[in-house]
């Protein structure tokens, strides 16, 4: 019995995949054909639009390169300018330590001293963070003497402590 497709709407397209047999007589000849149409209109739509979707996820791939590359240039160039001028503030701190004996003054320029070398190394951990984003990190581990650490802590902050009458005190433990 023949199966009728209704038609599609007014002006609509749509996508049928069509297989055509022909049905043969005894004598091998071709008496009709026989035609099955089935619809793939949706597996073309989605088959274009995973399409869209692939260009489009590549696209925004190309551009958050892009941006990574801008922002690693732009760490890099940065860290440059505040490198030279903190290396200028440290040779600095480190001829006023020699030339300077008094004991308050010198205590001033070890607190300068430490806080740029402090802000150095925060310059090189945004660079090692770039770096770490890229790929390209390399570690260095070192052996820290944590009474050390804590001292240079206590001599940065000490000085806006005092502004605000705190006392710091440390003490070692055994």
């Amino acid at each position: 019995f023949p199966v009728t497709i209704p038609p599609p709407l007014p002006y609509s397209s749509y996508f049928v995949m069509s297989y055509i047999i022909p049905i043969l007589n005894r004598k091998g000849e071709i008496r009709e054909y026989l035609s099955i149409r089935e619809d793939i209109t949706l597996i073309v739509e989605l088959r274009e639009g995973l399409q869209k979707a692939l260009s489009q996820a590549e696209s925004d791939k190309q551009k958050a390169e892009q941006a990574n590359k801008a922002k690693s240039e732009f760490l890099a160039s940065v860290s440059h300018e505040l490198r030279t001028p903190l290396n200028a503030i440290i040779g600095y701190a480190q001829l006023l330590s020699l030339n300077i004996t008094e004991p308050k003054s010198q205590k001033q320029i070890t607190t300068i001293l430490s806080s740029s070398k402090h802000l150095l190394a925060l310059i090189n951990d945004i660079l090692d963070f770039a770096k770490l984003e890229s790929g390209k990190v390399q570690f260095n581990f070192e052996t820290l003497v944590v009474g050390d650490l804590v001292l240079e802590a206590v001599q940065l902050t000490q000085t806006q402590a005092e502004q605000k009458g705190i006392t710091l005190e440390m003490s070692a433990m055994n």
